[in-house]
């Protein structure tokens, strides 16, 4: 019975030992993306939407061993529509650009996924047709060895022709242009 109580106790301790180095590295990382500044580079590319009321834009710089991401994004409002535009750069972008063209095309009652070409780019869009929200992932750098680089709109409130109208507001040659230099 000793000895089950002291498994028991040890069991615990490690899963505390264990929380509080999760805490520790989420506390880093959110320190780190304070005092970032690389990512106030990406602010210009997220533009004024005419008709739009549009937040300040925030961002983050994470470094981390085997996982570099810089991100920049800003919220938008008109009345219950909402929008939030990103541009990610590093190894989490790189999941988004290794979505193989045409892997993706599909269409239900409910959703359509596709993925097509725009302007040059790879385009990856997904619509919820019953809540008209969604998002658009512009791929504006393959995945490769530092990561990638995208643009995605998400979007509440919007039909699927509003949202890539507002989407392609963006220069995405100026972001692409912009990110090659990170």
């Amino acid at each position: 019975m000793g000895m089950q109580l002291r498994k028991k106790q040890r069991s615990g301790m490690v899963a505390m030992g264990t929380s509080i180095l999760l805490i520790v590295a989420m506390m880093l990382i959110c320190v780190s993306g304070v005092y970032a500044d690389s990512y106030q580079a990406l602010y210009p590319c997220l533009i004024d939407l005419p008709g739009w009321e549009g937040k300040e834009p925030k961002g983050v710089k994470m470094e981390m061993p085997g996982m570099n991401m810089i991100n920049a994004t800003r919220e938008y409002r008109q009345g219950d529509k909402k929008i939030n535009a990103m541009v990610v750069v590093g190894n989490p972008a790189m999941a988004s650009a290794a979505v193989p063209q045409g892997m993706m095309n599909m269409e239900t009652d409910e959703m359509k996924i596709a993925m097509t070409t725009i302007q040059g780019f790879k385009v990856h869009t997904v619509y919820n047709k019953k809540e008209h929200s969604g998002a658009v992932t512009v791929i504006l750098l393959p995945g490769q060895a530092g990561g990638g680089a995208i643009f995605t709109f998400s979007f509440e409130g919007l039909t699927e022709t509003e949202a890539m109208n507002l989407a392609q507001t963006y220069d995405w040659k100026t972001i692409q242009t912009k990110v090659q230099s990170f």
